[in-house]
């Protein structure tokens, strides 16, 4: 817990919901070991399995997880939850949030608290009746907080109780999870995607990469993807806390097979649809071989009849009757201007 720049260490038993803190000056490893034995030693059997202590995947709670005989020594264990898990240690995150209550309580304008005044706000804690209709100072000791007489209760009874009200609360927490009723598919994931994680939501920053380095049933291990850099640190996630990220060459290879089946459709179902294609280029006409011809005067257009709707195709020739084909008149094209009659072929010649 961080409060007004000073640092407590909250533990709380799992069962009874019984608390205990202290402050701590640093969050080095050998201050959270000697915090931890001194906060856990009472709380512990003497003999016996150890004593699991769950803790955030901060550094200093990482090194002790293997590193360290004297918590061994004292049979205690360190478990550290799942960096990407929001919901990792919620037991401790609520005796935070209640001790944070607990000292506005006891002074709202207290800044920096001192060891009495963090002691009495953690006596005051466990004296709360819970929902179980006991404080957590009662069910630990099992002895009435006011009178100090015996209380017939066993830990195993507490235990019973405990699960049958979490159990009870399944369903609600399955409505506000899934609204709809089904469960959340699960994306298929080989080792190589890209994916995004759900709970990186951030108004600020866009998500962060990861890829994905190995695959587990249901579980799948990545690593944070960032520019050209992989790093080194794997995170154990599930596979539907993930979104895959859609590869650009699948996404051109769908279009493309996309296009493809719809221009073969196309084709089976309308065959009366036709390409167009370009016009062939016309043929060059003999006429502008002839030596004679390709030298016209320009008075040769003045004699040009004005009547030139005559119905002549374009690339066709027009004669008397004689035989002989007098070249003295020339008349244009009844369709089109074109450029001097050498250069096209859409002329006709007249007598």
């Amino acid at each position: 817990m961080k409060r007004e720049r000073q640092l407590i260490l909250v533990v709380r038993e799992y069962v009874t919901s019984y608390t205990a803190a202290r402050l701590i000056t640093d969050e080095r490893q050998e201050t959270l070991r000697e915090s931890l034995l001194c906060l856990c030693v009472e709380l512990c059997p003497l003999d016996g399995p150890f004593a699991v202590v769950r803790t955030d995947p901060a550094p200093g709670f990482q090194a002790l997880v293997n590193d360290d005989e004297l918590l061994r020594r004292h049979r205690i264990t360190i478990e550290v939850g799942r960096f990407k898990n929001k919901n990792k240690n919620p037991v401790a995150d609520k005796a935070i949030q209640e001790l944070e209550d607990e000292i506005l309580r006891q002074d709202p304008n207290t800044r920096c608290i001192s060891p009495l005044s963090l002691t009495l706000a953690i006596a005051r804690l466990n004296s709360r009746i819970r929902n179980r209709g006991l404080s957590a100072r009662e069910m630990w000791t099992q002895r009435d907080q006011f009178s100090n007489n015996q209380i017939p209760l066993t830990d195993q009874s507490l235990i019973q109780r405990q699960h049958e009200l979490r159990k009870s609360n399944h369903s609600y927490s399955e409505i506000s999870k899934a609204p709809s009723g089904a469960l959340p598919e699960s994306p298929h994931l080989e080792v190589g995607d890209l994916v995004y994680l759900y709970n990186d939501r951030n108004k600020t920053c866009a998500r962060d990469r990861y890829l994905v380095v190995s695959t587990d049933n249901s579980w799948c291990n990545i690593r944070k993807f960032v520019g050209s850099q992989l790093r080194n640190t794997s995170y154990r996630v599930k596979r539907s806390d993930c979104y895959k990220v859609p590869s650009l060459l699948n996404t051109l290879r769908q279009q493309d097979t996309y296009s493809h089946d719809n221009s073969t459709s196309s084709d089976e179902d309308d065959n009366t649809v036709k390409t167009q294609s370009p016009p062939k280029p016309p043929d060059i006409p003999n006429v502008i071989s002839i030596p004679h011809l390709q030298e016209l005067e320009p008075e040769l257009f003045e004699n040009e009849p004005s009547d030139l709707s005559l119905p002549i195709g374009e690339n066709e020739l027009q004669h008397e009757p004689d035989d002989q084909v007098n070249t003295d008149v020339i008349r244009r094209s009844t369709r089109k201007r074109h450029p001097p009659k050498f250069l096209q072929d859409n002329y006709f010649l007249s007598q």
